[in-house]
């Protein structure tokens, strides 16, 4: 009997929705007074459009979806954290409204490729009968976020600045979406099938 051994990074899987929902959600709660500061904006305009990027995350959600179905949750997922990358790559050099409202339409498209639903989505794709206990262990990752990105950014902020504290969040952004584009590639690849007898043959043994 041959069968394909399936493999789901389900914590990596988890620790992008961390990243993910720390980067690209949770995190303006903790940086738009710094925003309006440097550019010279009312608190008022700068949470104004950050409720313009989720409403961006729900008018793409459909689209996202069509993508997953065509190219795969994971490399879905790997694009919209690099997006979510240069996006607050690009918040860190705003110097006034419009390059901000440029930088959070990234965000908001980001978001929307790279949220629980695309995670789940992943999980499934890859092992459907397990899925129910992969997306509870990604559900438990993602429900910690909050706690860490209040605690890291809550050092970062007042003692490096908010360029630091973005270029920071980017970096993590990407690294995350790097990881989930060579791990997507190498599957495209191709897997050798396993046989089963063999592998039950050498645990016994």
């Amino acid at each position: 009997m041959k069968e394909e051994i399936k493999s789901v990074p389900v914590h990596s899987l988890g620790i992008s929705q961390i990243i993910a929902y720390g980067s690209l959600f949770y995190v303006f709660a903790l940086i738009k007074s710094s925003i309006a500061i440097k550019l010279g904006l009312g608190v008022e305009i700068i949470a104004f459009v950050v409720s313009i990027s989720l409403f961006i995350h729900v008018l793409t959600s459909v689209h996202v979806g069509v993508l997953i179905d065509k190219y795969g949750g994971m490399r879905v997922m790997s694009i919209g954290l690099l997006i979510g990358s240069i996006g607050l790559f690009s918040i860190a050099l705003s110097n006034d409204l419009y390059w901000f409202i440029f930088s959070m339409f990234l965000v908001g498209i980001s978001f929307a490729m790279a949220s629980y639903n695309i995670a789940f989505s992943t999980a499934i794709q890859l092992d459907d009968k397990n899925s129910r206990r992969h997306i509870t262990l990604i559900t438990f990752y993602g429900s910690i976020a909050s706690t860490l990105v209040w605690l890291i950014v809550g050092k970062l902020l007042p003692g490096y600045g908010l360029e630091v504290t973005c270029f920071f969040l980017s970096i993590c952004l990407f690294v995350m979406g790097a990881y989930f584009f060579l791990y997507s590639f190498i599957k495209d690849m191709g897997r050798v099938p396993i046989n089963m007898e063999k592998v039950a043959h050498i645990k016994l043994s």
